[in-house]
């Protein structure tokens, strides 16, 4: 993964709190996505100022996580995110 990649949130999608977790309606498809609390976190990230390396950073500075913990729970929202075609 290119962790100076800055993950965009696709164009038509509404998102949603609701109780710490985001649900994301996707108008293309008309697919709604519930994140959890960590992805939730990580997707209001995805707001194309924030670098996969910059969220990865803002994950140890907010949970007590490993290094590789953080980049592991990044790089698999991230990647779902993308295969779901909610963030490019």
């Amino acid at each position: 993964m290119d962790y100076e990649q800055i993950p965009v949130r696709a164009e038509n999608i509404i998102t949603q709190d609701v109780d710490g977790e985001a649900l994301i309606l996707n108008n293309h498809g008309a697919e709604i996505h519930q994140l959890n609390d960590v992805a939730s976190f990580i997707w209001s990230y995805c707001d194309s100022k924030h670098s996969i390396a910059d969220i990865i950073h803002i994950i140890l500075d907010s949970y007590a996580v490993s290094e590789k913990q953080a980049t592991d729970d990044v790089n698999a929202v991230i990647s779902e995110l993308q295969d779901k075609g909610l963030i490019g």
